[in-house]
């Protein structure tokens, strides 16, 4: 007798960690860059609608971006996972930086979602 099993697995989680959160006060946007080591040609980021990922203050510890063919995501993390209280959506732009090796996340709304005028504690 022969047994077929078919194994899914669900989206893949990506980790980055993020190394710098610039806030740009005129566009109220919060520019947070990962460390290099982005997998060139493996996934491609999104834009769109973002998984914001708070502390008990409503501080940014990291943006969770879905992948631009539904397979996995991407987190960029500032702060580690325990200082994670809450979520919010909010809309992001993402881009690659020059070099290709950093995800380039821009937050928007940034002094309200994120209190990205404040300096993030996580860096």
């Amino acid at each position: 007798m022969n047994v077929q099993v078919e194994l899914r697995c669900g989206s893949m989680l990506e980790e980055l960690a993020g190394e710098a959160a610039v806030y740009d006060a005129q566009s109220d946007t919060l520019r947070v860059t990962s460390a290099a080591g982005f997998p060139t040609g493996r996934m491609k980021p999104k834009a769109g609608a973002a998984q914001l990922l708070l502390d008990k203050k409503g501080m940014l510890v990291g943006v969770d971006l879905p992948d631009s063919d539904g397979s996995g995501r991407w987190v960029v993390m500032l702060g580690p996972h325990e200082a994670v209280k809450s979520t919010a959506d909010g809309p992001v732009q993402v881009q690659l930086s020059g070099d290709g090796a950093r995800l380039v996340v821009f937050v928007a709304n940034a002094k309200k979602s994120v209190r990205g005028h404040e300096k993030n504690p996580y860096l």
